[in-house]
């Protein structure tokens, strides 16, 4: 059975999200058969407590972390098949000496600063991009960045899936979460505020398990003129976000859950490393700047929250713009790179999503005379047309528009199109899939779509497939489709059949 160990921190000054992204990332790959253990200090198993319950095996470090490689090894002997590491206190030197143990290394990072040992490194920070790591990986090293990557427990995305479009904003709860520690209590300062704001409706206030203020929130909230329910160690944080309005919280992990739930955030920034994601969240209208907080006067930290709390348009506006952000399922794709499907030639097929940069490659896909003649329109579009058609798509939240790649390189391109029903039938989603001229009769289409079954686990999908399209009749139905009056039909498997083999061969890396 493959393994994977993580080597992940959590501290009151870090907060807990290294280990909460790791820990979705560890429950996608035990759901395809993966054995996951963990490599934490004291520290760590203090802060973040949800790890105790996860199932997984945990190994206690000790000392200044020098004798870490040697302790790892010595608990998982021979060889494991992924290291990932999230720890801003490791480096290079660190990932390198665990290279005779660990057959391949995958590095969580978001702060870009220092050089790194590894075959997939994960940042998922909006705007990142490509030449930020230049110099601080190997040539060769898989970047996955952006939101589409975020490491968010697989609850969200199932969450997402199953609710309604964010409206209504005004007039529902407020959430307030300052990270897992908020060191400086900021939690006080924002209940604070929002009396002197003149707000009276309820506040959910989330504290993590070493919050360190606990006792001084409590007194504070018996007195303040509207009802505060304290939450701690959530771990049902999906349903407590789709009641709320509007969120006033930290930038990190957890800005993106709120994105992905479609919750509009007036940000706190507590830490330099959280203000990149924090502007470009801003930029894309997801959230509003409250900024860093120590440095605004309390009548200025309730002036900017009073113009805001019954802005209903706006927090309708900042929900739109949040959601298209961060669709839940970037713990699945990460997994694909650590668990890909394989081509008939033994090569590796992952999925990526699709961006405007990649809008000139497939029209020229969908400009083949052979893609063509099996398209449901035989006219091939003109270049214009089909950049508007695609800027719509990309910015559909029900749209979920991928890049097959075949050893790494673009080769087609897979499209769930989510259904909107005025009620409830029997399909969630239509796939579009076609392969690169070039590329065909590898069995990348096939591999692309278990990939997709992946990507969105519980839905059930619908294809149609003119009559004398042989090649894809053939496909749908190796990768598990069944024709039901006359389109091809692929229900959510039982969780024993998600973990099985992708053309024949087990899906683990080095296989």
């Amino acid at each position: 059975m493959p393994i994977a160990v993580f080597r992940a921190r959590a501290s009151v000054a870090i907060g807990g999200g290294h280990v909460s992204r790791c820990l979705a990332l560890a429950d996608e790959l035990r759901s395809l058969g993966w054995t996951c253990g963990f490599a934490v200090n004291a520290e760590t198993r203090g802060v973040f407590p949800h790890l105790e319950r996860s199932g997984h095996d945990i190994l206690d470090l000790a000392g200044d972390g020098a004798d870490d490689p040697n302790a790892l090894r010595d608990r998982w002997s021979g060889h494991v098949d992924w290291l990932v590491v999230d720890d801003y206190a490791i480096d290079r030197a660190y990932e390198a000496a665990c290279r005779p143990w660990a057959r391949r290394i995958l590095v969580v990072d978001d702060l870009a600063n220092r050089k790194h040992e590894c075959e997939v490194l994960i940042d998922h920070n909006p705007g990142r991009a490509p030449e930020h790591y230049a110099g601080l990986t190997p040539v060769g090293c898989e970047l996955l960045l952006g939101p589409a990557y975020a490491l968010l427990r697989s609850q969200f995305a199932a969450t997402r899936d199953s609710r309604r479009p964010p409206n209504g904003r005004a007039g529902r709860p407020i959430l307030v979460s300052i990270g897992a520690t908020d060191p400086g209590n900021i939690t006080l300062r924002v209940l604070n505020a929002l009396e002197s704001a003149g707000y009276r409706r309820p506040v959910e206030v989330v504290l993590g398990h070493a919050f360190p203020h606990r006792r001084q929130v409590a007194d504070a909230a018996t007195s303040l003129g509207f009802p505060v329910t304290l939450h701690h160690d959530v771990e049902d944080m999906c349903r407590l976000l789709s009641r709320c309005g509007l969120a006033i919280g930290a930038a990190g992990i957890s800005a993106l859950e709120r994105c992905c739930l479609g919750v509009p955030t007036l940000m706190v920034v507590s830490a330099d490393n959280q203000r990149l994601a924090a502007r470009e969240l801003e930029r894309a209208g997801a959230v509003s700047m409250i900024g860093d907080v120590g440095g605004l006067g309390d009548e200025a930290l309730a002036d900017r929250i009073r113009r805001f709390i019954d802005d209903g348009e706006r927090l309708t506006e900042m929900a739109r713009a949040a959601e298209r952000i961060c669709d839940g399922r970037g713990a699945r794709r990460a997994a694909m790179a650590v668990v890909p499907a394989f081509a008939k030639d033994g090569g590796r097929v992952t999925l990526r999503p699709a961006t405007m940069a990649d809008a000139d490659t497939i029209l020229a896909w969908q400009q083949d005379s052979e893609t063509r003649r099996f398209a449901r329109n035989p006219e091939a579009p003109a270049k214009g047309e089909h950049r508007a058609w695609m800027e719509n798509k990309l910015n559909d939240p029900a749209c979920v528009m991928n890049i097959v790649l075949h050893t790494g390189s673009p080769s087609g391109a897979l499209r769930m199109d989510g259904l909107q029903k005025i009620a409830k039938g029997p399909y969630d989603y239509e796939i579009s899939i076609y392969v690169a001229p070039g590329k065909y009769r590898l069995g990348i289409g096939t591999a692309a779509l278990e990939l997709g079954r992946r990507l969105l686990p519980r839905a059930t999908f619908v294809a149609h497939v003119l009559a004398d399209n042989e090649a894809s009749h053939v496909m749908f139905r190796k990768a598990g489709y069944v024709r039901q009056d006359g389109r091809y039909v692929n229900r959510p498997k039982t969780p024993a059949a998600a973990v099985g083999t992708v053309n024949g061969r087990m899906p683990i890396a080095n296989a």
